[in-house]
């Protein structure tokens, strides 16, 4: 997809906390998740990296301009759940959607 790639996007806050989420997911779907302290507190980091950019400023004031979020910490949750809420991987799974 990629014929060349600046290695300093890779010094960037948000790849940083997003480097650190890759090795927290299973990606057998018969195993149920969990997630450590550390996992969440991965999470977090990732969530405060990519809220701190022009981007997801810009977003959280459309949506709030559309009554989509009420204030910062509500557009914070939605993301949290979206992105990072555990959901029934399979039949067999242990850990259920929480909505």
């Amino acid at each position: 997809m990629f014929t060349r790639v600046d290695q300093s996007i890779l010094e960037l806050p948000t790849f940083k906390a997003l480097s650190a989420l890759l090795d927290n997911y299973n990606h057998d779907v018969s195993q149920s998740e969990d997630r450590t302290e550390q996992e969440k507190q991965e999470e977090e980091a990732f969530l405060d990296a990519v809220l701190a950019t022009k981007q997801m400023t810009l977003l959280y004031e459309f949506l709030r301009t559309k009554n989509v979020v009420a204030d910062e910490s509500g557009f914070r949750d939605r993301l949290r759940e979206m992105w990072f809420d555990l959901y029934e991987r399979s039949s067999s799974s242990k850990v259920a959607a929480s909505w």
